[in-house]
This record gives C-alpha cells, structure tokens and sequence, in this order.
C-alpha cells in the first residue's frame, strides 16, 4: 500500500511539472510580437521597413536556423539548405529599450559566443545571473553560459516578417 501511494505521488507530480512547462511554453508564445507573412523575401524586407518607419527601429535578417519554429513562428531553412547562410525572415529591432524593462516572452537580440550578429531568442526567465533564453523549437533552455545581460543585451523585436522561402 505504501510503495503504490509513493508511485501515485510522483506521478501526480510530475503530471503537475508537465502541465507548467507546456503552460509557460504557451504564455511565451503568446507574448511574441506580431508575425506577418509575405510571399517573397522582398516583400518582407519592405514590409519590415514600412513598420520600421512607421513604429522606429532599425531592419535586420533572421537566419533559419529553427531554433524559434514552434508552430511556424519563425520557419527553418529550407530542407538541405546551409541555415546560416539563407535569411528566412526579418524582424524590426527596437534598441532604445533598456534592459529593466524586458519582460519574460519578449524576442531579444543579444551577442553570445560565435554568433557575432546575435541570437534572436525569447526571455523565459530572470535570475540574479541574467535571463534564461529560449528558442520556441529547442527541447530545453538555452545553456548557463548564455545568459543575456546587460553587457550582451542588443534590443527587443517589435514585429516579425516572414516569407515563403523558408519551409512552410
């Protein structure tokens, strides 16, 4: 009888544990800015600076590495297709928010290790270390060693603008 109380215990645990990690995943994708489709990239890129006119921020590229296509949100490359070296999207950087002012969801850019143009990834969460970053699509968070801090922190993405180049 004990060791069957025990069993249901942990099992209604981590039942528990699921139910939170599939609830913050959805709140983190609730929280990304807006996503626009195009049908070619140079309908994307010119859409993107459109907002950018129309909202501030500068243009920049998103490589289709997959690392943030969780339901389609920011597709990968196409099949056999190098993923850092096609641009699957653009997204409008806003670099004059401070970093007191991220919240958990926000798509930031930030410097970290060999990707010298940044990572464009989602702030799961804060520790005293800086946020833990996530891409929408990758099994877990992203490392201990890649923290954003304010020292790596390069700005929030305010709209998104995806094209049929990358697989749909």
């Amino acid at each position: 009888m004990g060791k069957g109380l025990i069993v249901a215990g942990v099992a209604v645990l981590l039942a528990l544990l699921v139910f939170i990690a599939l609830r913050k995943s959805a709140t983190l994708y609730d929280a990304l800015p807006p996503r626009f489709e195009h049908d070619t990239a140079f309908e994307a890129q010119a859409a993107a600076y459109t907002w950018s006119l129309q909202h501030g921020g500068s243009v920049r590229g998103i490589l289709g590495t997959g690392s943030m296509s969780y339901r389609n949100y920011i597709p990968a490359a196409p099949e056999g297709v190098d993923p850092r070296s096609v641009v699957v999207a653009y997204f409008v950087l806003n670099s004059a928010i401070r970093f007191d002012q991220i919240q958990a969801g926000d798509l930031c850019l930030y410097r970290w290790a060999n990707y010298e143009n940044g990572i464009l990834h989602q702030a799961a969460d804060f520790t005293s270390d800086g946020w833990i970053m996530a891409g929408n699509a990758n099994g877990a968070y992203d490392g201990l060693s890649n923290r954003m801090t304010a020292d790596n922190f390069k700005g929030i993405a305010t709209a998104v603008f995806v094209h049929k180049g990358g697989r749909q």
